[in-house]
């Protein structure tokens, strides 16, 4: 009887698959798939913290020019926006008033490319004047281009690698820099620039230099225009994409200049109209640089390896690849367009180092670096193709292992953020420049001020080492008068920090803008309290324990004082006092939203006529409080809330029973007579 063929075909041996054969090519895209699902998630979830920064006006520009046909604001100077009047952020140089109209002060493209999302919720009924929809719209944006921002990263890195290579190598680049702990937080000008930035690589890397088509090189001109035009700090791309062409691509250059040039002349032409003025005030040196107050040798330093913006710090595993940069640099740089990452990266450093904001401002790591993420992939993945071949296996083992662990060490710094509140935090206690008697670069450059590894105790421990530090340098509180009350705006007359920290290191004395200006008292380890909030809040809470109040010299030391102390605490809890580090009697805080009375007898001598006045106040019964420095945030549980403090003289005839205990010995109680 015949065999069936079927039957004989089924009992012959299959031919056994090598590794990456067919049976697993669905496993390399389920991969990416399952990576771009999780940064969309991701970004979804996070894209909420930082749409009130520098993006905020951003969505209502696009707004004023689908319903205004026009830039400018002043449509919502009545109404406001975000909460908030048009001057005020005109204050805070968000935006600016040129010409007798309100522009916001950051590039105008980001609102002309978000004209589709903004039409789409307006649609809908939202409106960019209201922070939830603000929020609403830049969380679709953000996610959006972010998620395209991996695409395009992995398609990068194929055009060296292969695709689990690839897939390493974008999991890295996105997740383990700012891509994720900034890009994905808001809708920044970085998240449009870096579409534009990688979009011009993959053409240039497409073919072989010498290989660029017209069409392409058109194509080039359009996006090097528009990536200057998204953020002005792009200009250091610019300058290194048109020196490799003119070293690679020079016959087509007149293509590139015949796009770019024409729009660059545009908008030259456009700005003036609006400002008044030949570029718009955001590309004015810069953006918001200042004149250089540092050396460069200390921004470069600061970039490169110090440990809150460090470039190394943050991004270790590129330290393997600079190592073998050195130490093959022919076979790592071989191809043209990998040498013009280093260079790339030193105009964006140079640049950056020559004005003071090299730090990036309010930042978690090298925020302003983030267009650089592209030009390392693209180098890593050239370097990794190009040495491969000439590794032994062990060696290779080695390379992939060391940068692959240091790309999970940098995962775990850059998602830190976003399961430690404080690490945002940490840049309003941090000074960006040392005070006058600091030793050292300043707070920048500590590593037990490690920025990732953040705490509320970290925070209270900074406050107290600035109390310490710069209160001998501080010139501007004035001596204290008998009765004052004062509140939680006691210090807002003058940023009495910042004055102190940018003194004039050979007197050593702070440089007020206003010489005649003085704070009633100096509030250490309270929260965030800015001028603009005194126009909701009439109270400050503690965010450390103890927490310090410090006044001016008194008028004299020869009467008994009474200090008066009203305050509010959400839960009963103790309170000790401690004036000039003599302890008071202790006294408990009831609990609740009342305020409380609490009054203390201190006998003559006690404050002092020609020093400051030092009142120390703690909470034993609560451990230190985590660090809340936001003043919309609900106070702690264990914080404290001052509504009122007042010194006034005592009658002559009350005397003090027995004399003050010395610091370190058993409170007692003040027992008082007439």
């Amino acid at each position: 009887m015949p065999i069936p063929a079927s039957a004989m075909s089924a009992a012959q041996p299959r031919p056994s698959r090598a590794a990456g054969e067919p049976a697993l090519r669905w496993l390399h895209p389920l991969a990416l798939l399952v990576l771009v699902a999780l940064l969309a998630a991701f970004t979804w979830r996070a894209n909420a913290g930082a749409y009130h920064s520098d993006p905020r006006l951003n969505l209502i520009t696009s707004q004023a020019i689908l319903e205004h046909h026009t830039i400018a604001l002043d449509a919502y100077a009545e109404s406001g926006i975000l909460g908030e009047p048009l001057s005020a952020f005109v204050e805070r140089k968000h935006a600016v008033f040129l010409r007798g109209h309100t522009y916001d002060f950051y590039p105008t493209l980001p609102a002309v490319l978000s004209l589709p999302e903004v039409a789409t919720a307006r649609a809908q009924g939202l409106d960019m004047r209201v922070p939830e929809d603000v929020r609403a719209v830049q969380r679709v944006l953000a996610t959006t281009t972010v998620t395209g921002i991996l695409l395009l990263l992995y398609r990068l890195s194929r055009r060296r690698v292969g695709p689990w290579a690839s897939l390493l190598l974008t999991a890295i680049f996105v997740i383990a820099s700012p891509i994720t702990s900034t890009l994905t937080t808001a809708l920044w000008t970085a998240n449009y620039a870096l579409l534009f930035i990688l979009a011009t690589l993959l053409i240039l890397t497409r073919h072989a230099p010498g290989e660029l088509r017209r069409g392409e090189a058109l194509a080039v001109g359009l996006l090097l225009f528009a990536t200057w035009a998204t953020r002005a700090s792009t200009a250091t791309f610019v300058a290194a994409i048109l020196l490799y062409l003119l070293l690679r691509e020079r016959r087509r250059l007149p293509a590139v200049a015949l796009v770019a040039g024409p729009l660059l002349i545009l908008f030259v032409l456009w700005s003036r109209h609006t400002y008044g003025l030949w570029l718009p005030p955001y590309y004015g040196l810069g953006g918001h640089a200042t004149a250089r107050t540092a050396p460069i040798w200390v921004g470069l330093y600061g970039q490169l390896l110090s440990p809150s913006r460090g470039w190394f710090v943050y991004l270790p595993y590129l330290l393997p690849v600079v190592a073998a940069m050195v130490a093959r640099p022919r076979v790592a740089l071989r191809e043209p367009l990998a040498r013009i990452v280093p260079l790339w990266t030193l105009l964006m450093m140079l640049s950056s180092a020559y004005f003071v904001g090299w730090w990036s401002g309010m930042a978690f790591g090298p925020r302003l670096h983030a267009e650089l993420v592209p030009g390392w992939l693209l180098l890593t993945a050239t370097a990794w193709r190009n040495l491969s071949p000439q590794l032994t296996v062990c060696r290779r083992r080695i390379a992939v292992g060391s940068f692959t662990l240091l790309g999970l060490l940098a995962m775990l710094i850059h998602l830190s953020p976003f399961f430690n509140p404080t690490a945002r935090f940490w840049n309003r206690t941090t000074y960006r420049l040392p005070a006058a008697s600091e030793r050292g670069l300043g707070d920048l450059f500590r590593w037990d001020y490690f920025q990732p590894l953040s705490s509320g105790a970290m925070l209270c421990r900074i406050e107290r080492d600035h109390g310490r530090l710069l209160l001998p340098l501080d010139a501007t509180l004035a001596p204290y008068a008998w009765g004052t009350a004062l509140h939680g705006d006691a210090d807002l007359a003058v940023d009495w920090r910042t004055l102190a920290r940018t003194s004039d290191g050979s007197s050593g004395q702070p440089a007020p803008q206003d010489p005649t200006a003085t704070n009633q008292a100096l509030l250490i380890g309270w929260g965030e309290y800015l001028p603009e909030h005194a126009r909701w809040l009439q109270v400050r809470w503690t965010t450390c324990s103890p927490a310090s109040i410090v006044l001016g010299p008194v008028m004299s030391d020869a009467w008994d004082v009474q200090l008066t102390l009203t305050v509010a605490s959400p839960r009963a809890q103790r309170l000790e006092v401690a004036v000039n580090g003599i302890p008071l009697e202790e006294q408990s805080l009831l609990g609740g939203d009342a305020p409380q009375t609490l009054t203390w007898q201190l006998p003559a001598g006690t404050l002092r006529t020609e020093e400051r006045n030092t009142l120390v106040l703690q909470l034993p019964d609560s451990p230190e409080p985590g660090f809340r420095l936001s003043w919309r945030a609900d106070p702690l549980p264990g914080a404290l809330a001052l509504h009122e403090l007042v010194l006034t003289p005592v009658p002559w005839q009350m005397k003090v029973s027995r004399p003050l205990q010395a610091p370190g010995s058993p409170a007692g109680s003040l027992r008082l007579r007439r």
